[in-house]
């Protein structure tokens, strides 16, 4: 259980219900969050007031009890050396976060696993070996791995914006970072220890069911991506304008289209046609380059470990390169992840969060190409150079 005093959340609960729930005749009820215990009162569906608005003001509870969690910082001694560097960086380091275990497993992953992938791109160019804490079956590599998977799992129930279920497909923030980061960083780290040489051969009887799952979310995440540009920068219907009825925003919605806007707490500011076209755009890089993954993945399944051991054969260092690239782009898709939550803390701007996506995007390739160019020939960057192989597997 999360640590949270129910006082302070209950009283936070009570106070936004006292706000929101003011239609005459309504009846409310008692119950306990089954996450963080404390108690919310809700509007009985007996009561005079419309379905729609009993939704709306259950859902602003919901938000209260997690918004009010990422707003108590822990003054323990993490929490008072942040203070000293700047109080706003107490912001990641709260309540909502149960025993620190997914700022920690950040710093362990992000930090330690990047200086850890330019290390093995160093060597690369060394002409070494990538052996001993730098192979890719090593048990720092392990570490690293199960790092990034702790802290993926761990961002789940933080990852609720408009509803206080965990994996509620209507919160489309949360599905952003629950299907996108969790989900896609897993898939990486699967790929990753399946390019390492190290998956046990027992696991490789699940590949096509992975694959089958990771495509289908690769599908998902961009179309969830999609569905919140819709909803945020097209006009007619949305926060942006138009002059048609729309439903009540929620707090998420409010916060994602004052960002768009550029103009804090504004939910009615229409933006330019070009700074509309410009985000769409930069939003879309977030989600479409996600089905090349599937693309990538193919390799796996329909060429499986006798197809690596082939191109092996041709390219000694096609395990590395392959390796790498999945690796990296499970630190890019945390790196993408970590903007976005430093953005909802507050703590950059949305051009800054951008900035963190388009690197979290290109520095997969750009790990790729040094190792490339490291190779002298023994890896090959166009996978149509070593997808061919799959041709001559049963000939060779």
């Amino acid at each position: 259980m999360i640590e949270a005093p129910n006082s302070t959340l209950a009283s936070a609960s009570t106070a936004a219900a006292s706000v929101t729930l003011t239609a005459p005749a309504a009846t409310t009820t008692t119950s306990v969050d089954p996450l963080f215990g404390a108690e919310l009162e809700e509007v009985s569906t007996a009561a005079v007031v419309p379905e729609t608005e009993v939704g709306e003001q259950n859902k602003m509870i919901h938000e209260v009890v997690m918004e009010q969690l990422k707003e108590q910082p822990r003054d323990n001694f993490v929490g008072q050396v942040l203070r000293s560097i700047d109080p706003k960086l107490l912001r990641v380091w709260t309540k909502a976060d149960f025993l620190h275990a997914h700022a920690v497993s950040g710093v362990v992953f992000l930090g330690l696993g990047t200086l850890w992938q330019l290390a093995r791109v160093a060597d690369a160019f060394q002409h070494g070996d990538a052996s001993g804490w730098l192979a890719s079956d090593s048990a720092l590599a392990g570490l690293l791995m199960f790092s990034g998977l702790l802290n993926g799992l761990t961002a789940i129930p933080m990852a609720r914006f408009s509803s206080n279920k965990i994996l509620d497909l209507s919160d489309l923030k949360g599905n952003g970072f629950s299907l996108g980061g969790t989900g896609l960083t897993t898939m990486c780290l699967w790929l990753a220890w399946w390019f390492s040489g190290s998956l046990p051969e027992l696991l490789h009887g699940a590949d096509m069911g992975l694959f089958v799952f990771f495509s289908a979310l690769c599908v998902g995440t961009t179309y969830n991506w999609e569905l919140m540009v819709q909803k945020n920068f097209s006009g007619g219907d949305n926060e942006f304008g138009g002059q048609q009825a729309k439903p009540k925003a929620t707090r998420s919605d409010r916060k994602f289209a004052a960002a768009a806007s550029d103009a804090p707490g504004s939910t009615a500011v229409a933006m330019d046609a070009s700074t509309t076209a410009t985000k769409k755009w930069l939003y879309r890089i977030a989600s479409w380059p996600n089905l090349t993954q599937i693309l990538f993945m193919t390799s796996v399944v329909f060429g499986g470990t006798a197809w690596l051991e082939a191109t092996r054969e041709i390219y000694p260092d096609q395990p590395r390169l392959l390796f790498d690239y999945s690796f990296a782009s499970a630190l890019g898709y945390s790196l993408s992840m970590f903007g976005e939550t430093l953005r909802d803390r507050k703590l950059i701007t949305l051009e800054q969060d951008f900035v963190v996506l388009l690197f979290g995007v290109v520095a997969p390739m750009g790990i790729v190409t040094l190792d490339w160019l490291a190779s002298d020939g023994a890896a090959q960057i166009n996978p149509a150079q070593y997808w061919w192989i799959f041709t001559h597997l049963g000939t060779s």
